[in-house]
């Protein structure tokens, strides 16, 4: 029953977890009509890049299969008006956003296209949350004003509590289009964000995929410098909600039904050998008149009273385990993906105890059908023939340990994997730094600062300040925190051949304050870093990485070579390349997403919000309040917000491959014990069976290790049948893992190895008890027995 109790818990556990992200539709009306376009370009691989303002007005007007249209980006903002800014996270949305997804305002409305318009007033729907919390739900909440960053908003509705915007993380929501400059309006090549649409009835995917990807081309002939080898795909938002996550779940719930499997083997072999014990009870029945259907009726109520306490146990483990796997796990399910145990899955635990008590109540009998009544009922049979239900046994075991391999190879792969992303060299240091977010207030023309605001604090005044903190050995600013996402651009090298869409220079561009280096640990490879002399408006000092120098300059210095943002026809002013840095993994690890190279500019004091590094010799951690209130000193209005180690991060990217190997291994540790019963319980068996032969082989002479050879080499032999069946079937396998693994190759010679030596191992463990019980057994009582 244990057996039983932990493959249906965690069956039902990872079941629960299928169902919320693959089975069940999302919290909007007509879910599966809603589709996300996202742009893309043709370089040497087809990347996804979003849409821009003008992009999406165009595919909006000219696309014909959609009944709503409208885009988001998630954002945030800082809110002023109480006693100290406060970040709150938000999306800036256009088009009929809140239609498309069905979503109605508790009070108010919502945003429409409306709001989209340039002379349109600025206007925000603020969440039930924000309301409670800033306005007390005070109903004249409607039409007041709410200040983020440097813009007023006048909000127009409340959205419920339940919706958090298609980010999952939103209070506030705010017209993108309006509040965007006039320049930004125009930028047709500053992509980022995508489009979300209401499929029209009647359209398929395939059919508005086709539809906007005419729109695309006709893009791409009107404005070929920004258009050119640009498409469109179109996704059911499902995808784009889950897509990540049901590759790795569909993994591991694969898994569990393997441990049922085995689980269910352990079951029917135990059922199996009590048949075997209740022989000549069975033939008894058989002889005074009971027929087939009431040995399978006798079969079924038995094993359906051991599956009805192994499933209502299962179900309570999984209850627990849900909500202990959804706390280790470092991947945050969205607020409306609620697993548990509801009636989706008492349903599902129902089907399979039905299916268990059927496939587990029936196996015995088939050994029974093939026995003679008469040689059954005499005395003594029991003991002399092992037949056909041996061979079952010997089957059912076989069979777990196929499948207990196949576990542990997977098991080995991905500890192989973690043990090298483990040992993974990002390209800098994170140990010792804690990284911040700060937002300056700005303040625009005329417009007032917000109460208790001055102008702003210069960014790099604030950085002396902190270099004065003790226990700080590096501070820096920077545009943003490593592997907390960067902006790219095009840009042109000196001398450089043509290039066109595919392969047309881009890099991630980075503003770097002098002692960034040297506090995230990059390495130097030539010339120098940035310092004091490098800062200013009129800066033209830039710092590469390797991967740029090499794609122009192999086997030459970089050094004094220059590049510009933008095609060499451009106006823009060229920088000189003063150092060049070796790559690293400052946008992903274990790769970053794209090859594109890193570039890095002086820090600009125009920039109002940016990233506060700092190395320290002590605790990082100790050195977040001293930090924030050396800033707010200086300024008030001064926000910081998520302070953060930089080894955390680190972390965090590695988390999903650890949590992988983590429970991919206790699954095997499951099935691993559950096979080791399986072998013993064989064995016990076995020997119980021949107790005459064994005594017979005693009297004629045969020694202990003979003896006990005979008892090991049954297991051993089981073991390596099943090594070689599992082992082809891990193989077989190996391709629906490769995309998780690092490092490794999913026919990896020393995880097969290493599973196959356990394995063996482990059943000769398991076969050596048994095997002593042979070296108790007395020749006389044995033939006296028969």
């Amino acid at each position: 029953m244990l057996a039983l109790a932990l493959g249906i818990g965690a069956t039902a556990t990872m079941f629960g977890l299928l169902d919320a992200v693959a089975l069940r539709p999302l919290p909007y009306p007509e879910s599966d009509r809603l589709v996300e376009l996202w742009g893309n370009v043709e370089r040497q691989v087809v990347e996804r890049r979003g849409t821009s303002i003008p992009d999406y007005l165009d595919w909006k007007a000219k696309s014909k299969s959609f009944d709503l249209f409208s885009a988001w980006s998630g954002s945030g903002f800082i809110m002023y008006g109480n006693d100290a800014p406060e970040r709150i996270a938000g999306e800036t949305v256009a088009g009929e956003y809140f239609a498309a997804l069905g979503v109605e305002p508790i009070l108010g409305r919502g945003l429409t296209s409306a709001d989209d318009a340039a002379n349109a007033p600025l206007a925000a729907v603020i969440g039930e949350q924000l309301w409670n919390r800033a306005y007390g739900r005070a109903p004249d909440a409607i039409g007041r004003s709410i200040r983020l960053g440097n813009q007023v908003f006048i909000i127009v509705g409340i959205a419920p509590a339940a919706f958090k915007g298609r980010s999952d993380t939103s209070e506030v929501w705010v017209s993108m289009i309006a509040s965007t400059t006039p320049q930004g309006r125009e930028a047709r090549g500053s992509r980022g964000f995508p489009a979300l649409a209401r499929l029209a009835t009647g359209i398929s995917v395939e059919r508005a995929r086709a539809d906007v990807t005419n729109v695309a081309l006709q893009l791409a002939q009107a404005y070929p410098d920004t258009n050119e080898k640009r498409g469109v795909e179109v996704s059911p938002l499902a995808n784009e909600v889950f897509g990540q996550i049901r590759p790795a779940i569909s993994l591991l719930f694969g898994a569990v039904a393997f441990v049922l499997v085995i689980a269910c083997a352990s079951v029917a072999s135990l059922l199996l050998a009590r048949t075997e014990s209740r022989r000549r009870e069975f033939s008894l029945r058989r002889a005074i008149g009971a027929d087939e259907r009431r040995l399978v009726r006798l079969m079924l109520s038995e094993s359906a009273w051991v599956v009805a306490l192994g499933g209502t146990a299962g179900c309570l483990l999984a209850m627990w385990a849900g909500d202990a796997l959804l706390a280790l796990s470092p991947v945050q399910l969205p607020s409306f993906a609620a697993p548990g145990i509801d009636w989706r899955t008492l349903t599902f635990v129902a089907g399979l105890g039905v299916l268990i008590t059927v496939v587990v109540g029936i196996s015995p009998l088939r050994s029974m059908a093939t026995r003679s009544l008469a040689q059954d009922l005499r005395e003594g049979a029991i003991e002399a023939r092992g037949g056909v239900s041996g061979r079952t046994l010997q089957v059912i075991v076989a069979g777990q340990i196929a499948v207990t391999v196949t576990l542990l190879v997977g098991a080995a792969l991905f500890g192989r994997s973690f043990a090298a992303l483990a040992k993974f060299d990002p390209g800098f240091e994170p140990a010792g730094v804690i990284a911040m977010r700060v937002q300056l207030p700005v303040v625009a023309g005329a417009q007032a600062a917000p109460q208790g605001v001055d102008a702003g604090a210069p960014a790099l005044a604030l950085l002396e300040d902190l270099r004065g903190l003790p226990g700080v050995m590096h501070a820096a600013l920077a545009s943003a925190i490593p592997l907390g996402g960067q902006g790219a651009i095009f840009y042109s090298a000196e001398g450089m051949g043509e290039v066109d869409a595919t392969n047309r220079p881009r890099a991630y561009l980075h503003r770097v304050s002098p002692g960034y280096v040297e506090t995230i640990g990059l390495r130097l490879n030539e010339g120098r870093v940035f310092g004091a002399t490098d800062l200013g408006a009129n800066a033209t000092s830039v710092m590469v990485t390797q991967a740029m120098a090499e794609r122009f300059w192999p086997g030459q210095s970089a050094i004094g070579r220059r590049i510009k943002a933008g095609d060499l026809t451009s106006e823009n002013s060229w920088w000189t390349i003063v150092g060049v840095l070796k790559d690293a993994n400052l946008r992903g690890i274990p790769v970053n997403p794209t090859k594109d190279p890193d570039i890095f500019l002086p820090f600009n004091e125009r920039s109002r919000g940016f990233a506060v590094l700092i190395k320290a010799s002590t605790d990082p951690s100790s050195l977040i309040k001293p930090a924030a209130d050396v800033m707010r000193r200086r300024d008030a209005g001064v926000a910081v917000f998520t302070p953060q180690r930089l080894s955390e991060l680190v972390d965090q990217q590695l988390a999903a491959s650890r949590f992988l190997t983590w429970l991919t291994g206790v699954f095997a540790a499951i099935a691993l014990t559950l096979a080791i019963i399986g072998i013993y319980g064989l064995l016990a068996y076995w020997v119980g069976q021949r107790t005459r032969e064994i005594g017979v082989r005693a009297a004629l002479g045969a020694n202990r290790s003979q003896l006990m050879g005979l008892v090991v080499g049954q297991g051993l032999l089981l073991a390596t049948i099943g090594v070689v069946a599992g082992g082809v079937a891990a193989a077989g396998l190996g391709r629906f893992v490769e995309t998780q693994l690092y490092a490794v190759q999913p026919l990896d010679v020393v995880s097969f190895a290493a599973t196959a030596g356990v394995m063996i191992a482990t059943a000769f463990i398991a076969s050596v008890v048994p095997a002593l019980r042979t070296l108790r057994i007395d020749p006389i009582n044995a033939l006296r027995g028969e």
